[in-house]
């Protein structure tokens, strides 16, 4: 009988919480695809728990060991915790761009707006 050494039991659990929080972030998405909200603190609190939840995955991804071990057993959940967190980062782009547009905040490359004298 082989046995399970603390390491991998530590990746098991890790792993394990993953994916109740996936399941979570899953429910959370469709939610947000379905256009229902009457209210935006709604939305982005919503948004907030996604951004907790890559936070917390991309925190145990950076440990090499657990990323291997997340690849050979579930590749599926490796290759969606990434896409959400690619969303995320898309997310937090149109908001910062949406925020400066209407704050008129925007001098960064490209600025499009009334030229200085």
């Amino acid at each position: 009988m082989s046995e399970i050494n603390p390491r991998q039991a530590r990746y098991a659990d890790i792993y394990a919480e993953l994916i109740d929080q996936m399941q979570s972030v899953r429910v959370i998405l469709e939610q947000m695809e379905g256009h229902e909200y009457a209210a935006i603190s709604t939305y982005m609190n919503n948004m907030e728990a996604i951004a907790r939840f890559y936070e917390e995955a991309e925190g145990n991804l950076s440990e090499p060991g657990f990323l291997n071990y997340l690849k050979q057993n579930d590749l599926n959940l490796f290759i969606e915790i990434l896409a959400v967190g690619r969303a995320i980062s898309l997310m937090k782009n149109l908001l910062v761009n949406i925020r400066q547009l209407f704050l008129g905040t925007d001098n960064g490359p490209g600025h499009q707006g009334a030229i200085q004298e």
